[in-house]
């Protein structure tokens, strides 16, 4: 199921997470950053280069790690055993699965949104 990020909502949570992140207020794994673009590259490519082309790729890979780390650190407080916290958040914000062949068919390439994801909020 495809939901819509906005190019509003990836700015505003993308500025509002580097300045925590430059506070020391966010754990920002590089190599897992990494991992999510070769994931997207590899299983999303289609959205992969619309992301790109828009100048959105690194900021949602960004976006969407931050949000990963704040559900693991919810799941873990609800009582879930850590390895299964982290496990459910990477799957819910980062495991996007491939695209369909005729998902982007009805887009428009001038949208002010990219079609990325499932959210799960």
């Amino acid at each position: 199921m495809g939901e819509h990020a906005s190019r509003e909502w990836i700015e505003s949570e993308y500025s509002r997470m580097q300045k925590e992140w430059e506070n020391g207020d966010l754990m920002h794994v590089r190599s897992l950053h990494e991992e999510i673009l070769e994931d997207w590259e590899w299983n999303r490519p289609e959205m992969y280069r619309r992301l790109k082309e828009e100048g959105l790729l690194e900021k949602l890979a960004f976006v969407l790690q931050e949000k990963m780390w704040q559900e693991e650190e919810s799941l873990s407080a609800s009582g879930m055993p850590p390895g299964d916290a982290k496990a459910q958040a990477m799957a819910d914000w980062l495991m996007l699965g491939p695209e369909d062949d005729n998902e982007d068919e009805d887009v428009d390439e001038d949208v002010d949104e990219v079609q990325v994801f499932w959210v799960p909020w």
